[in-house]
């Protein structure tokens, strides 16, 4: 008879607080965003709702999926356009954890964005190397690939070659859309004939050129130091890429030849979370 008292007491401890039921969310939409949805509603006026839970179907995982959130949007991040429609059930939930009334609304995801995987060096040889002026007496072009940061480049000054001068690489493998490339250089050691705008140029046969991007020392950090070095962003071509150019327009001294003393390419896939 005691242990049920003791029963009959806790029954007796429960609880007691009383559910609130919350009231309806109304006008539930969404936004696209880049591999995202937006959810959106409108909240009543009366207080009662402590949160939203979402609850639909993650197809790209393939698991029944819930998000909550405590506002009038929620943001429903790594979704595919690929997959169509998003069924969403959203229900508001009181301060008690008491649920209401559901309502449906389906969305679309924004196309998600691709991105850069990882960059490999790619193996150039002297032979891939040219360019339209090299002095004569010092720096070939050879130079820039033995590793050696005491050696240079040297564009023409003892005889004389009209600007622009250009250093041109071909790249032992294309590069397309699908794919991207970065380069990087090292200075010689001084503080003289550094390039401060250049202009990238591409080619898919090595004769016809294409501007891929201006770089300048003000907006992209070219340096004109001895001793730093340049890396560029990763490049994205739109177009087949068998070939780049680079061809100084401005140094830091005002010369129109230049110096480096590395030179180097890096190229990889784009990764399309869209793809099949």
């Amino acid at each position: 008879m005691s242990f049920a008292a003791i029963i009959l007491a806790a029954a007796g401890c429960k609880n007691n607080k009383a559910e609130i039921i919350p009231s309806s969310i109304s006008n539930a939409g969404y936004e696209e965003r880049p591999g995202g949805i937006l959810l959106k509603w409108d909240l009543p006026s009366d207080n009662s709702v402590l949160y939203v839970k979402a609850m639909y179907h993650d197809p790209l995982l393939n698991v029944d999926a819930v998000r909550l959130s405590s506002c009038d949007t929620m943001l429903v991040p790594d979704t595919r356009a690929k997959y169509g429609d998003y069924n969403f059930t959203l229900q508001p939930f009181s301060n008690t954890d008491t649920g209401g009334a559901t309502l449906s609304v389906t969305g679309r995801s924004g196309i998600a964005p691709a991105t850069f995987g990882q960059g490999y060096p790619m193996d150039l040889t002297e032979d891939d190397l040219s360019t339209n002026a090299q002095e004569p007496s010092e720096g070939p072009i050879k130079n820039l690939l033995d590793g050696d940061t005491g050696t240079f480049f040297h564009t023409a000054w003892s005889v004389d070659v009209p600007a622009p001068h250009w250093l041109q690489i071909h790249l032992p493998k294309a590069v397309d859309n699908t794919g991207f490339f970065r380069f990087r250089y090292s200075p010689r050691s001084n503080t003289n004939n550094k390039p401060t705008k250049f202009d990238l140029k591409g080619s898919t046969d090595g004769s016809t050129w294409t501007l891929i991007k201006t770089f300048t020392k003000d907006g992209d950090g070219l340096p004109v130091t001895s001793t730093d070095a340049y890396t560029s962003p990763n490049i994205r071509p739109t177009f087949e890429v068998n070939h780049i150019r680079i061809e100084v327009t401005e140094t830091n001294n005002g010369t129109v030849f230049f110096t480096m003393s590395e030179f180097g390419v890096w190229s990889g896939d784009m990764i399309d979370p869209e793809a099949d």
